[in-house]
């Protein structure tokens, strides 16, 4: 009866938080704030669409819908001239900047850390 109890207690912690969505999800808060996010994940940070999904808690079909309707795919991005100075922009969180160093992989949120993209080396 006991470990029938338990294992009724861990399934029904399971199932609380596997439905809770992820704490560093936010929404973008209209039109132009959606179209901003997408330009600087898809453009300059290269998010798949399930990295999208983790950092605004929107769908793929949502995230295809929006990308139809602003027009922002990573064949769209408009190209940057030479002597452009450098690009600094928020970074958009939903997955860890440092991909090969997971340590200290807490939580990325949203604006909490920069990146700086060059002119001269679009990769």
């Amino acid at each position: 009866m006991r470990l029938l109890i338990t294992t009724c207690i861990l399934l029904l912690a399971a199932a609380l938080q596997a439905a809770e969505p992820p704490a560093d999800v936010r929404r973008p808060k209209d039109e132009a704030d959606l179209r901003y996010w997408l330009q600087n994940m898809i453009w300059h940070h290269r998010f798949s669409t399930d990295e999208i999904t983790a950092a605004t808690g929107l769908s793929s079909d949502q995230i295809a819908a929006a990308q139809r309707k602003f027009d922002v795919f990573p064949k769209t991005k408009p190209r940057r001239a030479d002597d452009a100075p450098l690009l600094v922009l928020p970074y958009p969180g939903g997955r860890h900047p440092r991909i090969g160093f997971l340590d200290g992989a807490i939580r990325p949120r949203r604006e909490t850390k920069i990146s700086v993209f060059t002119p001269w080396d679009d990769g």
